[in-house]
């Protein structure tokens, strides 16, 4: 009787270590699948850092040409009413002289 409790107890153990080593390999797997997906997260902070580096170097470019672009619109503007002005002078002295030499 002793000699089956004692085998019978002595399963029970070796079922036990084979289900802990079971979960241990379990769990080794998952760790590092987890690794896997720290490192994967941790490269896609990494990408979306240096987009929005570039977002913002973007954003500025664009500040900046939108600035140059009003500058050289109102360059146009003045330049486009001094040529009327000149144009009407030049009309006013083109009849002046026609009246002179008619």
């Amino acid at each position: 009787d002793v000699s089956m409790e004692s085998g019978g107890e002595e399963g029970r153990l070796v079922a036990k270590e084979k289900k802990v080593a079971r979960l241990t390999r379990l769990n080794e797997a998952l760790m590092a699948q987890i690794g896997g997906w720290e490192d994967a997260i941790q490269a896609k902070e990494e990408t979306v850092e240096a987009l929005n580096e570039v977002i913002a170097t973007l954003t500025q470019q664009k500040i900046k040409l939108t600035e140059e672009t009003l500058q050289a619109t109102d360059r146009s503007v003045r330049l486009r009413t001094a040529l009327q002005d000149a144009n009407r002078r030049l009309r006013v002295q083109a009849r002046r002289v026609g009246f002179l030499y008619a």
